[in-house]
């Protein structure tokens, strides 16, 4: 018998009714957030979500969002040239990465947690916790 990769990927009618119930509570809130923003960004959230779901497809050989911030770290300073410049650059280059390093070590002590305390809920959980990450 082979085994089907995507039959593990589907939804059981528990988790899909979860789902639509919390996207029918949130519906309105997501609505009125997008009306909100001005249609560049618009334009470039959907461009992230659509290349996130393509590096998911290919299994996310790299972190995408975190080396675009990276980029756009990098881009703020890129034509001042002079050294005190260059020193705040490295300052903040720091502070940077501290923070980036910051934030994935506390979504992987919360990731742990869920996996070893919350085993029926952390599917749940995970998706909260995920929510507000994948939009950084």
């Amino acid at each position: 018998m082979e085994f089907n990769k995507d039959a593990s990927k589907a939804l059981t009618d528990k988790d899909l009714s979860y789902l639509q119930d919390m996207a029918k509570k949130h519906f309105d809130i997501v609505l009125n957030t997008l009306r909100q923003m001005p249609k560049n960004m618009l334009f470039v959230v959907r461009n992230l979500n659509t290349v996130r779901a393509i590096a998911r497809n290919h299994g996310d050989p790299l972190d995408r969002p975190k080396h675009m911030a990276r980029y756009a770290q990098y881009c703020l300073y890129k034509h001042d040239r002079g050294i005190v410049s260059y020193f705040k650059w490295i300052i903040r280059r720091c502070q940077f990465e501290f923070h980036l390093f910051r934030s994935s070590m506390q979504f992987w002590f919360a990731q742990c947690y869920v996996k070893l305390f919350n085993r029926e809920k952390s599917k749940e959980i995970l998706t909260l916790i995920t929510a507000g990450v994948e939009d950084i």
